[in-house]
């Protein structure tokens, strides 16, 4: 049974072996609204590298998927004011 959830993330139950974004327009809008493109892409694979690493944690799956984001992001990028730049 395919679902979508809320934040666009396509659920086919308990064999999920799909990416959950296939490319940068398929972020969140207020992801791709703040980030950069390449900060996108970082985002985006570090995301669905993590997805696929954290399967057996169940419904923290995509928690853990997100931190593991955006701190993949915060590795290479800094918030400066209101803008993520390069560091």
């Amino acid at each position: 049974m395919i679902q979508i959830r809320p934040q666009g993330i396509l659920s086919l139950g308990r064999n999920e072996h799909i990416m959950p974004y296939r490319t940068n327009a398929d972020l969140p809008p207020a992801l791709r609204a703040h980030l950069p493109a390449e900060a996108q892409l970082i985002y985006r694979e570090a995301f669905n590298h993590a997805w696929r690493q954290y399967a057996a944690e169940g419904g923290r799956r995509e928690e853990i998927a997100h931190r593991v984001a955006w701190a993949a992001v915060k590795r290479q990028y800094v918030k400066l004011g209101g803008t993520w730049v390069p560091k």
